[in-house]
């Protein structure tokens, strides 16, 4: 379950997570406390359920000057973006960097679920193979790229400027 409540902080952040029986929660208000005290950023969200491919995601889209949210399934992602709508926020939204094989909804089925309740915010597939059926499924979709692993954080680094128009640093 995703949340969030008002606080002089700015608005925190609660998920609950329940793995094998037990249940954590964790709040995130440091970037939604930047958000409030410095107006409108550009939030990438990067969905991928393991903690390694998603810092090095994570860290590649922070080094090219985007705000991270962090999902570790589909229905996470689903419901961070809804949370994001309701709370008038997802215009700072720019993409979604997702694993095509997260758990509980894949890559596929959370771009299906948002695109039909009307989210239009792009994605970047990331998959551990190179299969051309799954490349072939993120063509047709609002997908700037599909990556593949061994992942290289320059290839996503060079596919942001690309679409951002930024310069290399």
């Amino acid at each position: 379950m995703v949340s969030a409540r008002e606080s002089a902080a700015g608005l925190w952040l609660c998920i609950d997570k329940t793995n094998g029986g037990r249940r954590s929660t964790w709040s995130t208000p440091s970037l939604f406390r930047a958000r409030t005290m410095s107006g409108p950023r550009h939030i990438i969200f990067v969905a991928e359920e393991r903690i390694e491919l998603r810092t090095l995601l994570a860290l590649a889209c922070e080094r090219e000057g985007f705000d991270v949210v962090e999902a570790t399934s589909g229905r996470e992602l689903v419901e961070l973006m809804r949370l994001y709508r309701d709370s008038g926020w997802l215009a700072d939204v720019v993409l979604i960097v997702s694993d095509v094989t997260l758990p509980e909804l894949d890559g596929f089925g959370a771009y299906e679920a948002l695109a039909g309740e009307g989210f239009e915010t792009p994605f970047v597939f990331v998959s551990a193979s190179d299969d051309p059926a799954a490349q072939a499924r993120a063509l047709p979709l609002r997908s700037l790229g599909f990556l593949t692993q061994p992942f290289d954080p320059e290839a996503l680094r060079r596919l942001l400027r690309a679409y951002f128009r930024q310069p290399p640093d």
